[in-house]
């Protein structure tokens, strides 16, 4: 890897030098993974800015996050190894535009493109949504108590108890 990737960066400059911006972010510098997740190293990224139609520029790119999920079967440590590719029209906030139906946007912050913000949101995106062990973990197949029939006896009961002929 080249490096650390900035936090943000003024992506007028970049669209302008074409770069693309290739580097590792610190794992704990992501904090909205929730309970069932968390990091297990720095995440790798590629980041690349283009221009599309209509002067709207495009930000593409490529992670790998190692992490670690909570098996809501065992609620056990497991490693995720999740990769993924993302591909987003740089929202200004000055100068709105209406995306059409199949893009996602990236606001800018101050003028400036949040990398660490971005990359965030596309592992929260990529986790799975109940991680679980794919092959047999530590618990068992059906945990559950056996299914209780509260009223099972009750006609039994009222047939018993119902009126006495005299």
């Amino acid at each position: 890897m080249a490096g650390q990737l900035p936090t943000d960066v003024d992506y007028r400059q970049l669209v302008a030098s074409g770069d693309e911006l290739d580097g590792s972010v610190p794992g704990t510098a992501f904090t909205r993974l929730g309970p069932n997740f968390r990091t297990n190293g720095d995440v790798s990224a590629t980041v690349s800015l283009t221009p599309v139609r209509e002067e709207r520029t495009a930000v593409r790119g490529r992670f790998q996050a190692p992490l670690e999920g909570r098996c809501q079967r065992c609620l056990e440590w497991m490693e995720l190894r999740l990769e993924g590719r993302f591909e987003l029209i740089v929202q200004d906030p000055d100068a709105p535009f209406d995306l059409e139906d199949d893009e996602d946007a990236i606001e800018l912050a101050k003028g400036k493109l949040p990398i660490w913000q971005m990359l965030e949101d596309e592992i929260v995106l990529a986790c799975p949504m109940i991680p679980v062990h794919e092959a047999a973990c530590g618990a068992t197949q059906d945990h559950r108590s056996p299914r209780q029939r509260p009223f099972a006896g009750l006609r039994d009961l009222l047939e018993s108890s119902g009126p006495k002929e005299s």
